[in-house]
């Protein structure tokens, strides 16, 4: 599917038939409408938000279930974290008999931010790309995500489908994931 088609099926929670306006509507081109099996605005978890999308890809992907002794990377692409609470939660994802990889700048500081764009950047890229990790597990939102989402390649991802999880800030990046990929 070409981006034109993905761009095509994006609808934004609103009236049947207004038109897109946020802004993020530069990033796509022509003008878009809420298709009727679109989301009502009554629907809408967070209707308060103006904001809020319907993606409206057809065929969701769904990533392979995890089953025990697959390799998941833990990294914070927005803000930082703390080591302790961190290496708790670590502790409890390999009690499930999962393979934990961190991510080379896990730990940063770099203002409110777990490390400098770049390295967020970095490690985010690493875990999409690399084929051996089956889920990438943000430790944390907060604010970031936004300013490194634009340098994402999501090729990689398209071609093998993993769990991307995280809360908060880390919903920009679920959004362009299904965006880009269709993944759900």
């Amino acid at each position: 599917m070409s981006d034109l088609q993905i761009v095509t099926k994006i609808r934004k929670i609103t009236s049947p038939g207004q038109a897109l306006s946020s802004p993020f509507a530069a990033l796509l081109p022509g003008r878009h409408h809420l298709p009727r099996r679109c989301l009502s605005p009554g629907q809408a978890l967070f209707k308060q938000n103006p904001y809020l999308w319907c993606m409206m890809i057809e065929e969701m992907i769904k990533p392979p279930l995890l089953q025990e002794g697959d390799r998941v990377a833990v990294i914070a692409p927005a803000g930082l974290v703390d080591r302790d609470k961190t290496e708790r939660a670590i502790a409890i994802i390999e009690s499930w008999g999962l393979r934990v990889s961190r991510g080379e700048h896990l730990y940063e500081r770099h203002g409110i931010f777990a490390g400098r764009d770049g390295q967020r950047l970095a490690d985010l890229q690493g875990a999409l790309d690399d084929s051996s990790i089956r889920a990438v597990i943000c430790a944390r939102g907060g604010y970031g995500m936004s300013r490194i989402i634009a340098d994402v390649d999501f090729n990689a991802l398209r071609e093998e489908p993993k769990w991307v999880l995280g809360y908060s800030d880390i919903t920009v990046l679920h959004l362009f994931i299904n965006y880009k990929t269709g993944i759900s």
